[in-house]
């Protein structure tokens, strides 16, 4: 064979062998995609940001989508969002037993998984859920933060250290990114109490009101660090001496009964099967107090007056100054 035909042989051999082996076209962008898709799961590929809360700071996402809320879930809804699930620390009208908040729709709670009383939720109901935030309340929650964190970031408010309820509203509504939503409720909160207090200025007298809890052993009066005592004190209510404090609460004895007069009497007890109310009204001095005589002695419900610390809360109990005060 001459030098010419073999050199044309093997090189018609090496193209045929060419051809049956295949050839991977590698797509660099693709090939990227399938990396990160392997190395990051699409969950964590969402938006985040550092929010800072009374246990540190935690990575959340930018808009939560699956959130579990285990203290003053009525906020949450507030804003517009339905949790997947929810806790709370009382829920029937005078606080005896956990349960969703008397107050609220049915319709509003239906899709809402029950996680059992707030200061022991089911952290089985909530792993379950699979939420990508989970909120709630320093007080019930620090024991438990490690492993609710393990399960999602988490978010919990010292609510003395953000001023009350209002700041709970505010820090949770900056957790799921409703800010705008928040300062809206609450700049209409305002304008309202401002209202309120500018019709009972008007009045001549201007009315007492006195807000007590009367327990099995005790009678508390609360002051204006207390849920109740702060919504009243924004609205004007005009209150007795010893509940015009900036202080939380004060128990009285039978012998300081004639503090806890006024021309309103607006009572609550956590069980009124164990109430001294009762006893206390066949005491002659109770028939011997203003709001007695003029029958304006009220029950009002012990989960919102002091269970409640929701902005929903503060508007129900602005209902009844308009209703009860200003006979509206």
């Amino acid at each position: 064979m001459k030098p010419t035909t073999h050199l044309l042989t093997i090189l018609l051999l090496l193209a045929l062998l060419a051809a049956c082996v295949p050839v991977e076209i590698t797509n660099p962008a693709s090939e990227g995609a399938a990396a990160g898709a392997t190395s990051m799961p699409a969950e964590s590929m969402a938006e985040t940001r550092t929010i800072t809360h009374a246990m540190g700071e935690s990575e959340i996402p930018t808009d939560p989508q699956r959130v579990v809320v285990l203290d003053a879930m009525d906020n949450v809804l507030a804003l517009g969002i339905q949790p997947l699930g929810a806790a709370n620390w009382m829920g029937t009208v005078t606080g005896e037993q956990a349960a969703f908040p008397f107050y609220l729709d049915e319709a509003d709670l239906e899709g809402i998984e029950w996680l059992g009383n707030s200061r022991t939720p089911s952290i089985e109901g909530i792993v379950a859920l699979d939420p990508d935030l989970i909120l709630g309340r320093m007080n019930r929650h620090e024991e438990i933060y490690d492993e609710l964190s393990a399960i999602a970031p988490t978010v919990l408010v010292n609510q003395r250290d953000v001023g009350g309820w209002r700041g709970q509203f505010e820090a949770y509504a900056d957790a799921l990114n409703r800010t705008a939503e928040a300062e809206a409720l609450l700049a209409a909160y305002d304008a309202r109490t401002a209202e309120i207090a500018e019709r009972l200025s008007a009045l001549d007298p201007v009315p007492e009101v006195s807000l007590m809890r009367f327990d099995s052993d005790r009678v508390v009066v609360y002051q204006r660090q207390i849920f109740a005592g702060s919504v009243l004190h924004d609205a004007g209510v005009n209150r007795p001496e010893l509940q015009d404090k900036d202080q939380r609460t004060a128990e009285i004895s039978l012998e300081q009964f004639e503090m806890i007069d006024a021309d309103i009497m607006l009572t609550t007890a956590a069980n009124p099967e164990e109430s001294m109310l009762t006893e206390l009204q066949a005491n002659p001095l109770w028939s011997q107090l203003r709001a007695v005589q003029n029958e304006q002695v009220y029950a009002v419900p012990f989960d919102i007056y002091i269970g409640g610390w929701t902005i929903t809360g503060a508007n129900l109990i602005l209902d009844d100054i308009e209703r009860l005060v200003l006979g509206e």
